[in-house]
């Protein structure tokens, strides 16, 4: 078995884009936790034998040359955190994530035709490195206010943007799907506390909600 600790609290937050898992993960953080932008400053070459290891355990789980090049720089950056949140956990971090590599599985099978069997195996692989969160927070809301609020906050994810009002309903529609199933497999298999919040309750609740499920 890799040496990861499994010790520290690891919590990751999944959901389409717009629900608002950035907002409610940055206003739950406790003192001393790490969050995705403080992690992207941990160098995951101070450890090159383990990144080397995640790399080739990833990679056959993967159709890289069948995927669109944004696809492959997808797959990229899940290594490049999966890398990260290891050297973390090693040195005793807690984890706070946004968007951890639960979200990035899902990503990449929602919009990079990473195929429903090889998300699985991607998820078994990482808990292989106890790589994957203790706790899921799965934020949902329904499609028509997802796509008010991207219209809102005027960014939106790539593959959404070239996609008419339809078709992104029906994207949107499918990664809520996507996460529903991938959130079972790690209730199931993974022994991951799984918590579903309503992203359309105010701020302030959704938070104390959360809290009130996650605390120490």
């Amino acid at each position: 078995m890799p040496n990861v600790r499994d010790l520290n609290r690891h919590v990751e937050f999944v959901g389409s884009p717009g629900v608002g898992k950035t907002t409610a993960c940055d206003l739950i953080l406790p003192s001393g936790a790490l969050s995705r932008q403080v992690l992207a400053s941990h160098s995951p070459l101070k450890t090159p034998l383990l990144s080397a290891k995640i790399f080739f355990g990833l990679l056959p789980h993967v159709p890289i040359t069948k995927l669109h090049k944004d696809g492959a720089r997808r797959f990229g950056k899940l290594w490049w955190l999966a890398c990260r949140i290891a050297n973390a956990k090693r040195c005793g971090y807690d984890l706070y994530l946004d968007q951890g590599v639960i979200q990035s599985v899902i990503s990449l099978e929602q919009f990079w035709g990473v195929p429903l069997e090889a998300s699985e195996h991607l998820i078994k692989f990482l808990g292989r490195f106890n790589l994957l969160p203790k706790n899921l927070i799965v934020l949902v809301a329904p499609v028509d206010i997802l796509q008010s609020r991207i219209r809102k906050r005027g960014t939106v994810t790539k593959r959404l943007a070239y996609l008419s009002v339809q078709e992104q309903a029906t994207c949107l529609s499918n990664g809520q799907e996507i996460t529903n199933r991938i959130a079972t497999l790690m209730r199931l298999e993974h022994h991951c506390n799984v918590y579903e919040f309503d992203a359309t309750q105010s701020v302030s609740h959704l938070v104390d909600q959360i809290k009130g499920r996650i605390a120490p």
